[in-house]
């Protein structure tokens, strides 16, 4: 398509199209019906490849466009359910091309979807309304304003043709956005039903497209007013956090939320994580039943919140959801310190901060995975988690004149273990920072290291001796060392201990 000019390929491009379409709507091979898409696009973006007007009616991508547009809304008309899925992805085809077919599309099928999904609130057919118009929203993200890429030519009026493509964006942008409340509408209406059926029991996946559309909008810059995008995540809340809701819902809404607190890390650290937080309970029940069903809540609320806060491919982005979210927990957990038989609680709490490295590693390319990565002199000024849970669960103790340090006597050797895990975890991903043992080395040149210390400040020059004898040594200082354990194996070899 490249190889040839416009007026030679406007020849051509209806007969490509009458060769291409019935492969899109009866084809059964994805390979050729991709390949068939692809096609369509190369088509319509080779054939805007020189400034046009974009009222000009008889422009060869003008009537290539608004042709294949309209055989595919009579196909729609006749059999609705046939037609309306595969003419969408033509409809992507088309629209993900250049700003002016974006324009040509939106204009032409956006109404008609409105129309569809007045007269269809359930149902296949509103799955598919909604499908089309994620393809729509889709195809206006792959435009070169948002993805930055614009199309290569070799045209010599590549000034003239520069103008033209910022022209159309600007053009395609406004025409657009006379598109979003209806929008907004048609997707909330799926939200709402959602939340107003209380039956677990009803089928609610013509739903799911509306949750995929209101992330879609999400990504579309300024195009939600903020009042709007608080609104929608706190639906998308409410329903990922609803206990009895169905998996499908609840997954496609924390995929959402990811996404989200990955474009906005602001609404997740004001929003995401304030809910979440205000339905975590202070402590566990003493009663055996309710608290199993306490326990499941936790569990639950704290998966979802390791998922949401890690899935951005923003590093930048995750880096600072993850410094609120640890934050929270750490101070959370610190809480129910005091209370007795909060060990479930507090595990659970420890291995889902634990999970959040993990889940980042394993789900995020292999560059920087760095949970912070502030520099030295700011970080001394922000909240260090290290520091502060250190600081609740072990203690400097004298005994017959020699400083040991001791885990509290309420602390276990599970805990221990859930603490140490996170330890590690922790240190092994401040590589781009300075390691909080370190810092404090730095700042108590006279005492132990805070290896062996744990952040208790000690001056005894035969300290670490005394500490590390466990012949004869209270199990609340082996569990002190063994925590001491887990310091050295987070730390880096560029960090001296």
């Amino acid at each position: 398509m490249q190889s040839y000019s416009v007026p030679i390929l406007s020849q051509s491009a209806n007969k490509l199209w009458d060769s291409l379409k019935f492969e899109i709507w009866n084809g059964e091979n994805d390979q050729w019906i991709q390949s068939s898409l692809d096609l369509l696009r190369e088509i319509a973006a080779s054939l805007d490849r020189t400034p046009s007007e974009w009222s000009d009616k008889t422009s060869p991508v003008y009537t290539f466009i608004i042709n294949a547009l309209a055989e595919c809304r009579d196909r729609i008309k006749d059999k609705p359910t046939t037609y309306l899925r595969t003419s969408g992805r033509i409809f992507n085809a088309l629209a993900s091309a250049t700003p002016f077919t974006f324009h040509l599309t939106s204009r032409t099928v956006v109404p008609i979807m409105d129309t569809l999904a007045q007269a269809h609130s359930s149902g296949p057919e509103r799955t598919y309304v909604l499908e089309v118009l994620n393809g729509m929203l889709g195809a206006r993200l792959a435009q070169a304003d948002i993805t930055g890429i614009a199309a290569g030519t070799n045209s010599e009026e590549l000034p003239m043709l520069t103008e033209y493509q910022t022209s159309s964006s600007n053009t395609m942008s406004t025409s657009f956005s006379s598109f979003r409340d209806r929008l907004l509408e048609i997707y909330h209406e799926g939200i709402a039903q959602i939340i107003n059926t209380p039956d677990t029991i009803a089928d609610l996946s013509h739903c799911l497209p509306a949750i995929k559309g209101l992330e879609l909008l999400f990504r579309i810059p300024s195009y939600l007013s903020d009042s709007e995008k608080g609104m929608i995540v706190s639906e998308l809340v409410q329903i990922a956090l609803t206990t009895d809701q169905k998996d499908d819902i609840v997954e496609q809404s924390v995929l959402a939320l990811g996404t989200i607190s990955g474009l906005q890390p602001q609404l997740f650290q004001t929003v995401i994580l304030p809910a979440v937080l205000k339905r975590l309970p202070d402590q566990l029940s003493e009663d055996v039943t309710e608290r199993e069903s306490q326990s499941a809540t936790i569990i639950s609320l704290l998966e979802s919140l390791v998922r949401i806060s890690s899935s951005s491919s923003n590093v930048l982005s995750r880096q600072s959801n993850f410094a609120a979210f640890e934050e929270i927990l750490i101070r959370k957990l610190v809480q129910t310190l005091s209370v007795p038989g909060q060990q479930q609680y507090q595990h659970a709490i420890l291995a889902s901060v634990s999970a959040w490295f993990e889940f980042t590693t394993d789900n995020q390319p292999a560059s920087k995975t760095t949970a912070n990565t502030h520099t030295q002199d700011s970080e001394q000024d922000q909240f260090s988690p290290i520091s502060f849970l250190l600081s609740h669960i072990v203690e400097k103790r004298n005994v017959d004149g020699q400083d040991y340090v001791y885990v509290l006597d309420t602390i276990d050797d599970a805990f221990v273990r859930f603490v140490g895990d996170y330890l590690m975890r922790s240190l092994r991903t401040k590589s781009q920072s300075a390691s909080p043992i370190a810092r404090w080395d730095r700042a108590h040149p006279n005492s132990a290291s805070a290896v062996w210390t744990l952040f208790t400040s000690l001056d005894h020059s035969d300290f670490i001796a005394a500490q590390a004898n466990l012949i004869s040594a209270p199990e609340n200082q082996n569990l002190a060392n063994a925590l001491s354990m887990s310091l050295v194996a987070g730390i880096q070899s560029e960090v001296r201990a």
